[in-house]
């Protein structure tokens, strides 16, 4: 005979019963607010022991803090998942499909960076050259007067 028996109240398990206990685990029904007889079912392959006091406040923390994280992951992806729509938003039309993925998106966005990239240190040099014909332009007029 197992340890104790899972105790069941509206199908959710809540501690084990002690092997003392007389009757065996039973679940009741409700149907338009009659109690019906209890409905034998079978024993647990495992069971599971009442918490001790100090270990349930134990329980509770771990329970609290994973709540917690929980909602932090998703504050985090929804974060994420915002960013990555602004990210889709400014990127150049031939660089836009109707359904990127975060992948493709960063991919996407990556690749419109080199392009600007370039895109600058071709105009950077232009820039250079226009200069340095204009100090040359300025010398040559300088030196003839």
């Amino acid at each position: 005979m197992p340890k104790g028996l899972m105790l069941e109240l509206k199908g959710v398990s809540h501690c084990t019963a002690s092997p003392l206990s007389p009757s065996p685990l039973k679940k009741r029904s409700f149907l338009s607010n009659e109690l019906h007889a209890a409905v034998e079912l079978p024993r647990p392959q495992t069971t599971l022991n009442c918490p001790a006091p100090s270990n349930r406040l134990q329980l509770f923390r771990l329970e609290k803090r994973k709540s917690y994280r929980k909602q932090a992951e998703k504050i985090r992806r929804d974060q994420l998942s915002s960013c990555m729509f602004e990210v889709r938003q400014l990127l150049p039309q031939k660089y836009q499909a109707t359904n990127l993925s975060k992948e493709a998106t960063v991919a996407a966005a990556y690749a419109c960076i080199v392009e600007l990239k370039e895109e600058e240190d071709r105009k950077t040099q232009i820039v250079k050259d226009l200069e340095a014909q204009l100090y040359a332009e300025i010398l040559l007029r300088l030196h003839e007067a």
